[in-house]
């Protein structure tokens, strides 16, 4: 597998189904990059964070922050299959709605298709929606967008 580097051609035949992998017995550079890489790949590049983040497609390829998204998601899958295991159902609830419904003051306003809008603050309602629909035991993992000032990550 080809991790960085100029794009290349490669040619060969492809191997029968079910592999669907090709063997390459030969690969042409077609061009070299003019400028080094904006994030180091292969290599411990301090660079910033508004820098890892104009080239997340970059940054994703290094190696710890590829690792950080991995345990990441076996954390919630592990989450997720222990409330299915207890007979939780997982929901998936608004997070644009048509008004301040939630009762918070501090809001995320915008336009959506011309329409205001704003960004869900909490998942408590429709949790207790579904509840109310017949659904008895419901969680759900995602985003919630509160407009508070501070440092820390709510939990």
């Amino acid at each position: 597998m080809l991790k960085s580097g100029p794009p290349k051609v490669p040619e060969g035949e492809p191997t029968p189904p079910p592999e669907y992998e090709i063997n390459v017995t030969e690969a042409n550079i077609l061009s070299s990059a003019e400028t080094p890489l904006p994030v180091g790949i292969t290599d411990d590049v301090n660079v910033g964070l508004d820098i890892r983040l104009d080239n997340r497609h970059l940054d994703l390829r290094r190696a710890h922050v590829n690792a950080m998204f991995q345990l990441r998601s076996r954390v919630l899958q592990y989450g997720r299959d222990h409330l299915i295991g207890e007979g939780f159902q997982e929901i998936n609830s608004p997070k644009i709605i048509a008004s301040a419904s939630e009762g918070g003051t501090n809001l995320f306003p915008m336009m959506y298709f011309d329409t205001p809008a704003f960004l869900s603050q909490s998942p408590q309602l429709y949790k207790q929606l579904a509840v109310l629909g017949g659904l008895e035991r419901v969680f759900e993992i995602g985003p919630a967008f509160r407009a508070e000032k501070h440092e820390r990550i709510a939990i």
